[in-house]
């Protein structure tokens, strides 16, 4: 068992994981910036695009319960080197292929080694952070980690200058550079790490509780926004609705989602810790997400401005359901890392199939024009946004009737 390091050691561990996080965001926003360059290098329809996308998303999925079940047993220090091994071999897969199917199949292996980009951050930090203080650690994470998100723009420009095979290989040497940071960093917190050896009866407590169920379908429909318009669509929705927008402007004003999760992030765990609650901002911030939602999908004439404010807005609502994370965590207080994973886990399945979803939608409703034109009609783009808000309405109605206060659970028996 290894010694504990001193609070400054601390700080920096905790600041390398939440490091990957942020990496790993920008793993997922990048097909975003690919739309074109991948259907004109593939010849791929929107759907396929979208297939190619999600692929990164269900190895994403697949890994949580086992990867939570893995930190718990061996801890950070020996699984999130091997992540990032992983990662940076699926990422030059993908760069270095001419083929569709071998390009899945490297977006695949990334999966495996970002799939413990959230979650092994969090692990991290509930090793290490104050138990009083849960909610704002796992927020602070949360605000770096997606920090990610605001290089859209220059990942765009980056893509444009030396092409979408190079930035791929660049985003490669970066995750073994992470490789290397992982051995020589990383350490776990002996007074917190108990190795489970019975891991198969924890993992049925956390499946059987009803309330995790929850926490995480909610969690998983809000980031729906993130995932299919942050991540992907957002670009060539704005275009689309606004043609006089330069693409540096869209990705601009797309990537306000990731600033709103960053600005959100840390305000909905303080408040969330000061006044000891956490349902009532999943209720509130989700029924106001189905209002901007409504508000962007059918007003054709807002400003630039206005645009702005609405996708920030969207983020920042969007990050309080964050605080299910928390709530994972105080409900599962000897399994962090599995419920963390479970959690993950289901959060990550609505957006899985909702981004080829919304793909095959627009493909149905482009269907009399010429598919290889790449901006879709306004039309189009307002049926397939039936989906977002659609799925944002049942995570209000989720979390108004079935979601329980957890009440900061694990502050009580762990001072």
């Amino acid at each position: 068992m290894s010694k504990k390091p001193k609070l400054p050691w601390q700080f920096i561990i905790c600041l390398l994981g939440a490091s990957y996080y942020f990496y790993e965001t920008i793993l997922e926003i990048i097909p975003s910036t690919l739309v074109n360059p991948l259907m004109t290098s593939f010849h791929l329809t929107a759907s396929q695009v979208g297939w190619l996308d999600s692929c990164y998303f269900s190895t994403y999925a697949l890994m949580q319960i086992i990867g939570g079940m893995l930190l718990d047993k061996f801890g950070a220090r020996r699984i999130m080197p091997l992540a990032a091994g992983l990662c940076g071999l699926g990422l030059f897969i993908f760069a270095s292929t001419n083929h569709y199917f071998i390009a899945i199949l490297g977006r695949t292996i990334a999966g495996f080694g970002g799939a413990f980009g959230l979650m092994g951050a969090m692990f991290i930090v509930s090793q290490w952070i104050q138990l009083r203080w849960l909610a704002l650690g796992l927020s602070l994470t949360i605000m770096v980690g997606l920090s990610g998100g605001l290089l859209e723009a220059p990942l765009t420009s980056l893509v444009v200058t030396i092409g979408w095979r190079s930035t791929i290989y660049l985003l490669s040497t970066i995750a073994f550079i992470f490789l290397l940071f992982f051995i020589l960093v990383i350490r776990d917190n002996p007074e917190r790490t108990c190795l489970q050896q019975d891991l198969l009866s924890e993992v049925k407590a956390v499946i059987g509780s009803s309330q995790n169920w929850y926490i995480a379908i909610f969690e998983g429909l809000i980031y729906i926004i993130t995932g299919t318009l942050g991540s992907l669509w957002g670009i060539n929705f704005l275009k689309t609705y606004y043609p006089t927008l330069s693409s540096h402007t869209a990705a601009a004003i797309n990537s306000m989602i990731f600033l709103g999760w960053i600005l959100g992030s840390p305000i909905s765990g303080w408040l969330s810790d000061v006044i000891y609650k956490r349902k009532p901002f999943l209720v509130i911030s989700s029924f106001l997400c189905i209002l901007i939602l409504l508000l962007i999908t059918y007003e054709t004439q807002l400003s630039v401005l206005s645009l702005f404010l609405s996708f920030l807005s969207l983020g920042l609502l969007s990050s309080f359901s964050g605080l299910c994370y928390a709530m994972g965590c105080e409900l599962n207080p000897k399994t962090t890392g599995t419920a963390i994973g479970f959690i993950n886990m289901l959060a990550t399945l609505p957006t899985l199939f909702a981004a080829p979803l919304f793909g095959w939608l627009l493909d149905c409703w482009q269907s009399h024009h010429n598919l290889n034109n790449q901006i879709y009609s306004l039309n189009a783009y307002q049926h397939a946004m039936i989906l977002e808000y659609g799925l944002i309405t049942v995570a209000f109605l989720l979390a108004l009737f079935f979601i329980k206060e957890s009440l900061g659970r694990a502050t009580r028996s762990h001072p």
